[in-house]
């Protein structure tokens, strides 16, 4: 199946996504994969996001999702951001009523598992929604001196 239709605010899941691919791109290895596996179920729809990098410690998991979290803090880090993305993913996810978790292990990878509910509107009008190229290149923007 390559479209389904759920209850959401499609802007706000694409930004969600966007984010999470970005930390996949930022902190994997190079010539490694970052794999999204999307699996309907009858009460959600299960969104998993693994890429094969650097990992995230027990104790670091906990904090991740809290606003200005970096874990490294370092003037000379690789990666640029201000620590706000994963606590605005944690809140777009929750306004939809779903839930976010990590899965990881240092040096082996991360796994991002998204459950949003299987909804829908019922005799409701459907809308076209069209990714914006603009938000992809916003969105991205701090991984490009990586990638070059």
């Amino acid at each position: 199946m390559e479209e389904y239709i759920i209850k959401c605010d499609s802007s706000m899941i694409e930004r969600v996504m966007l984010n999470l691919l970005s930390n996949a791109i930022k902190f994997s290895y190079e010539n490694t994969n970052i794999l999204v596996n999307v699996n309907i179920r009858c009460d959600c729809i299960e969104i998993d996001i693994h890429d094969e990098g650097i990992g995230i410690s027990q104790q670091d998991k906990e904090i991740i999702f809290e606003k200005f979290v970096q874990l490294d803090k370092s003037f000379t880090r690789k990666n640029e951001g201000s620590g706000i993305g994963l606590s605005i993913v944690k809140s777009i996810v929750n306004l939809h009523e779903g839930s976010i978790s990590v899965d990881s292990s240092i040096s082996k990878g991360t796994t991002v598992k998204i459950l949003l509910p299987n909804a829908i509107i019922e005799d409701s009008m459907l809308f076209d929604y069209d990714i914006d190229k603009h938000n992809i290149e916003l969105e991205l923007s701090d991984i490009y001196e990586v990638l070059t």
